[in-house]
């Protein structure tokens, strides 16, 4: 037996799309780690694009959605 005061029971949860457009094919969503590797890959290649150039970017979150 387990005794316990408290239980919470998380069942997981989906990544939020709010309808704005463009979003699906110009944001990324970084709710599991895979998704996370995907944007840092996505931050070196902008930086194999400079042309030696200083450049700046910035990582936007959209509150409790999931996506950047």
């Amino acid at each position: 037996s387990i005794y316990y005061t408290k239980l919470v029971l998380a069942t997981g949860s989906e990544v939020y799309y709010p309808e704005i457009s463009g979003i699906k094919e110009y944001a990324f969503n970084i709710y599991n780690y895979e998704n996370a590797k995907i944007l840092k890959e996505h931050i070196i290649n902008l930086g194999k694009l400079n042309d030696g150039n200083r450049f700046n970017f910035a990582i936007i979150g959209a509150s409790c959605t999931g996506i950047e």
